[in-house]
């Protein structure tokens, strides 16, 4: 049985046989070609170099022999390992393809994800100038309220004020009409036992 394994990388044989052998057993070859196959010692030529030829020709075929069955345990070789090979190859392919479908995909999610950014960034602008706008706004209204609230204020203070000198002048209402009360009935207590008001007068204006 043909052994499958990895010819050395040391021998340069290639896959022609031709190129293999070389110059020497090129001419021997070329000699033997030139000798019909049923010539003999018995039609005229000499006995040891028709040995010497054989022999040639015996080593020229073992060679070629041996040439064969290198040649034919490469090519079980490869036969045995193209189509396993060959299916690496193509689930390669098919998991580069696959690798490049999965990378399309994710520039065209990248591009989303950046045209979302964008659209985001753009969004986060327009809410950071409309705060802005809308706290200076704010900024100028609570400034007028302030103004309002520190006249209210000042007006609170006034009116407390006020209303300390009407109870000032309240307290002084209080103490003129208890003396106006003790001083009219002390008058109608004058007055009782009188005849008439000129009377009542006259005593007034004698007094």
């Amino acid at each position: 049985m043909i052994g499958l394994q990895v010819p050395p990388e040391s021998d340069d044989e290639d896959t022609s046989v031709a190129e293999d052998v070389d110059a020497d057993e090129q001419q021997l070859l070329e000699a033997l070609m030139d000798i019909p196959p049923h010539l003999g010692p018995a039609e005229g030529i000499d006995e040891s170099n028709y040995q010497q030829l054989c022999k040639e020709q015996e080593r020229a075929i073992e060679h070629l022999e041996e040439r064969s069955r290198k040649l034919e345990e490469r090519v079980a070789f490869f036969r045995y390992w193209y189509p396993r090979l060959h299916q690496g190859y193509k689930r390669k392919v098919a998991r580069c393809k696959g690798l490049h479908e999965d990378l399309q995909k994710f520039r065209q999610y990248s591009d989303m994800a950046y045209a979302k950014y964008n659209d985001l960034e753009k969004t986060y602008e327009q809410l950071c100038n409309a705060c802005e706008e809308e706290t200076e706004r704010h900024e100028v209204e609570v400034k007028k309220l302030r103004q309002v609230l520190e006249k209210v204020w000042e007006r609170l203070m006034a009116v407390e004020g006020e209303v300390v000198q009407l109870k000032k002048e309240k307290a002084v209402l209080e103490r003129n009409e208890k003396v106006y009360k003790d001083t009219i009935v002390k008058m109608l207590e004058e007055m009782k036992g009188l005849k008439s008001l000129d009377e009542w007068t006259e005593q007034l204006t004698s007094t």
